[in-house]
Order: C-alpha cells, then structure tokens, then sequence
C-alpha cells in the first residue's frame, strides 16, 4: 500500500476513533443520568464519590468505549474495503 493511502487510512481511522470516542462518553453520561437519575462522578478522586460509584462509571465508560472503537474500526475497514478493492494494510 502507498504512502498515500496509508496516511489517509490512518487519518479517516483517527477521525472516526475520536467521534466514536466521544459518542460513547456522552452516551455513558446520559446513561447513567437516565438509570441513577443523578449526574456521573466526574472526579473520582474527590472524597464526594464513593469507590463504587467511581468504579461502576470506569467500567460502564471502559465498554462502552472500546464497542464503539471496535465499531468504527470495521466500519472503516469494510468501507476502505468497498473503495479500494481489499482490506486496510495489516489486516487480513
């Protein structure tokens, strides 16, 4: 693969991961709004956030986070896919 394409591949890849990355912290936030009806522990050092709380909000952002990278990454490989011709470099 080109140079050229490597680096736009990088960079479309790049651009979804942050729109995905953000995606998931909101919807996280809103989740949690809806299912606690209170705001998420946004510092979870200060001594207002109990542990479990703090924990439950890093593991609900952890997975949520990586579906939504693991769902940008094969949207943008099926669609380099579709434009190119095969699979980004690296993948088989």
């Amino acid at each position: 693969m080109g140079i050229r394409k490597r680096l736009a591949y990088q960079a479309i890849t790049y651009a979804a991961a942050m729109g995905a990355t953000a995606l998931a912290s909101r919807s996280a936030n809103q989740g949690w709004k809806l299912v606690r009806k209170e705001p998420p522990p946004l510092n979870p050092a200060s001594r207002k956030t109990s542990w479990k709380a703090a924990l439950s909000f890093a593991a609900i952002t952890g997975a949520v986070g990586a579906v939504a990278g693991v769902a940008s990454r094969r949207a943008i490989a099926g669609a380099w896919r579709a434009r190119v011709g095969r699979l980004p470099m690296g993948e088989r």
